[in-house]
């Protein structure tokens, strides 16, 4: 008794095609991961979150800063500087670098600090990102 499978030569071609399409999940990842991080910089640049802007500043703040420097979040830059990205071939992620981000990003209930979230990211960017790794990693499988 034999077996005969037919379709191996088409099917081993179709993989070809897709392995030579498909790119790699570590690249993509970081592509979405910049693009988070630049998100994130948009946040200080705009001074406000999904909720809207950033509650202002007290006067007596400003007045205490260098020079009534008046951005907020940013009086010295460390809290903005910290911010970095990372990808690998699991998924991207973007973090703060200091010990003090989380006091201003949690919705944890508060008395005196106002919640200035600046790590999130908006259902439509999210949208965005899976949409741009669909057509990246997915796409070639169309059609199999």
């Amino acid at each position: 008794m034999s077996i005969k499978i037919e379709g191996l030569n088409e099917l081993r071609n179709k993989l070809v095609k897709v392995s030579e399409k498909t790119n790699n999940p570590a690249e993509v990842y970081k592509e979405i991961a910049v693009k988070m991080w630049r998100e994130q910089m948009d946040h200080f640049d705009k001074e406000s979150d999904e909720y809207g802007e950033w509650q202002p500043l007290k006067a007596s703040t400003i007045a205490q800063r260098k020079k009534g420097y008046a951005k907020i979040l940013q009086d010295t830059g460390r809290l903005k500087n910290s911010i970095t990205y990372g990808a690998d071939k699991k998924g991207a992620w973007v973090k703060d670098g200091v010990n003090y981000g989380i006091y201003h990003n949690s919705d944890e209930p508060r008395n005196k600090l106002p919640k200035r979230k600046f790590l999130f990211i908006t259902d439509e960017f999210a949208e965005q990102m899976k949409e741009l790794f669909e057509s990246r990693i997915m796409a070639p499988f169309k059609g199999i």
